[in-house]
């Protein structure tokens, strides 16, 4: 139906013509694009576009779309490129020398293609990218993409199922991803140095096939979570195809290298089985969570080889290039207004978000009016309840998840950021979690209020001068920090005159 409806409005503007009202053409385009946010989409607004005479928007839009499309005979670029040549802009990029496999990588608006962008900006040359389109699923991020897209030499897009714990997708963003380097039409035959990155696993089975053919020189496997154990310390069970194992020569790669081939296992243990055997880096994001997933049932052999090549690289913060194309923020510095506490992301109570809304709801009245709890993004219904069943209401702000490049603009802006460790589960000895929007709020430089659980990373790592830490579970503490922030605010008014200066 959205797709319908995204159609109707394309060819509305396109009737408009050249003689339309910019206005109204370009009013049209954004509610296509809202109506049905998919690369398809995009490149018909495009299309719209060149038919009506708009070039200089057209490049522009042009910038903000992956070059390259896997089609029924393979990799293509042959729209872009006659699009890019009809308008004086250079051909798509040459083949870069190290490949990023990330099932999930922008303009697809999803925190793991973001912190694997961050990775990118990182190193230390361009990467071609071969991702999945994630249309249906995820918004579109376009100024993102145009932002890191000079990192960018080539960039594939699949079009594989886009459910993380598919043994389906999994074996088919695999064969495609081997498939495009064997056509010999997309990037480079092998690559000397190939990245994979999971929270998606489809990632880490198409750099283990690439491994397998001869195609990656050296594999770093990277993990920003435990995998086959969920948050609450259960296995998955999410089933994996053994026959694939076997047939994509997988099976063989590990016994050729001495490595059992176990049977029955999730498809969430594979993704780390087979990084744990075949990979020549293993980086994990902390070291709680390496410690997890390397004293878990592996055989002896196949840790001390993951033990041997592990790593830590902690959550990239954003480069200064991608730091300076965020939109200005808008900070006022008179100080009549709320004390506004920023949160970016889902809300939800296993990240501090019960604490969070029983301190405001354990505030005097005269406190509460002068704090303001803004949420950037989804809020869960057991979320939406303890707000209306607490009366806090008038006190939280929300709105939805904004592109990234306006969210940190929008984090610069607030007087607090909330921060919060995910619970622990009781098989964990220690919180293997640390949230990826810890580098983005170190990178904005306001001061945090952290909910940790001790010996969480969080509770020991390095807060911006200002900042409070509180143990989760600890309303009352939490809510006499709040207190404190008021009362530091508001400390040269006179009494009485709390409530009364407060811009709404």
């Amino acid at each position: 139906m959205s797709g319908a409806r995204a159609a109707a409005l394309l060819a509305a503007a396109a009737d408009l013509g050249r003689e339309g009202p910019d206005k109204l053409f370009l009013d049209l385009l954004d509610r296509a694009r809202r109506a049905d946010p998919s690369l398809s989409c995009l490149r018909r607004c495009v299309d719209v576009l060149h038919e009506t005479g708009r070039g200089p928007l057209a490049a522009d839009m042009l910038t903000a779309i992956p070059d390259w499309m896997m089609g029924p005979d393979g990799p293509d670029c042959g729209w872009s490129a006659k699009m890019r040549e009809g308008y004086g802009l250079s051909a798509p990029g040459d083949p870069a020398g190290q490949l990023i496999l990330s099932f999930c990588f922008p303009p697809f608006a999803e925190s793991a293609g973001y912190v694997m962008a961050k990775r990118l900006a990182d190193m230390d040359a361009p990467a071609d990218i071969i991702s999945n389109d994630m249309s249906g699923r995820s918004r579109l991020d376009t100024g993102f993409y145009t932002a890191i897209r000079p990192l960018i030499g080539q960039h594939l897009v699949l079009n594989c199922e886009n459910r993380p714990a598919s043994a389906a997708s999994c074996r088919d963003f695999a064969e495609g991803a081997v498939a495009a380097l064997a056509s010999r039409r997309f990037g480079r035959e092998e690559y000397e140095r190939v990245y994979s990155r999971s929270m998606w696993p489809q990632s880490h089975f198409a750099a283990a096939l690439m491994k397998r053919q001869g195609r990656a020189g050296c594999w770093t496997a990277e993990f920003s979570d435990p995998c086959r154990l969920d948050i609450f310390g259960q296995e998955s069970r999410a089933a994996n195809d053994d026959g694939w194992i076997e047939t994509s020569g997988l099976a063989d790669e590990l016994r050729q290298r001495g490595f059992p081939v176990p049977a029955g296992r999730s498809l969430l243990y594979w993704c780390e089985y087979l990084a744990f055997c075949l990979a020549d880096e293993i980086v994990f994001t902390n070291p709680n969570q390496r410690d997890a997933m390397l004293t878990q049932d592996y055989p002896s052999d196949v840790l001390a080889r993951a033990v041997a090549c592990a790593r830590i690289a902690p959550h990239p913060l954003p480069a200064p290039d991608l730091i300076a194309a965020a939109p200005p923020s808008a900070r006022p510095d008179d100080g009549l207004h709320p004390a506004r506490i920023g949160y970016f992301g889902h809300a939800n109570p296993r990240r501090g978000g019960a604490e969070i809304l029983d301190a405001l709801a354990a505030l005097p009245m005269e406190i509460r009016a002068a704090i303001r709890f803004h949420i950037f993004g989804r809020q869960s219904a057991e979320f939406c309840d303890a707000v209306t069943g607490l009366g806090v209401a008038a006190l939280i702000r929300a709105e939805e998840a904004l592109p990234y490049l306006e969210a940190f603009s929008r984090m610069r802006e607030m007087d607090y950021l909330l921060i919060g460790d995910t619970k622990r589960a009781e098989r964990f000895e220690k919180n293997p979690y640390l949230p990826s929007k810890y580098a983005d709020y170190l990178a904005a430089g306001r001061p945090l209020i952290a909910l940790v659980e001790p010996g969480s990373i969080l509770s020991e790592a390095r807060l911006p001068e200002g900042s409070y830490r509180v143990r989760l579970k600890e309303t009352e503490g939490l809510a006499e920090v709040l207190g404190t922030i008021v009362e530091e605010r508001f400390l040269p008014l006179e009494a009485g005159s709390l409530t009364s200066c407060i811009v709404q």
